[in-house]
């Protein structure tokens, strides 16, 4: 198995969301291109066609740093602040309802699978 250098992992991951960003532009579906894109990378690595290994240095790289991709969206927030003056104590409460509701959903999930599990664990 060849590891490719960093420029052709980088090439692979950016070519792929490149590519998704075009198809997500046009789709008569409103997708957002960046979850296409991250579609076809998951699509490409279960076939084989892009290995993990070719790619693993540069994603672990983008990994590890992600915090400075939220830089640019933080100050755009910062810009808004007019808005959320306005609207904070609503924002506030709708994204602690919605995290009530995701924990809620998610051990329900969990109980529901560990059930599900241990029921074929006895059937064997």
């Amino acid at each position: 198995m060849k590891r490719f250098n960093h420029l052709q992992q980088c090439l692979v991951l950016f070519g792929l969301c490149l590519l998704g960003a075009i198809i997500g532009e046009i789709s008569p579906v409103s997708v957002p291109g960046s979850v296409v894109g991250m579609m076809l990378l998951f699509v490409c690595l279960m076939t084989g066609i892009v290995k993990v290994e070719q790619v693993e240095d540069v994603a672990d790289f983008l990994q590890k740093n992600m915090a400075f991709f939220f830089v640019p969206m933080c100050a755009n927030i910062l810009e808004e602040l007019e808005i959320l003056k306005s609207t904070g104590l609503l924002l506030l409460g709708v994204c602690v309802f919605c995290t009530v509701i995701t924990f809620a959903i998610t051990g329900f999930t969990v109980t529901l699978l560990q059930k599900l599990m241990n029921g074929k664990e006895k059937k064997r």
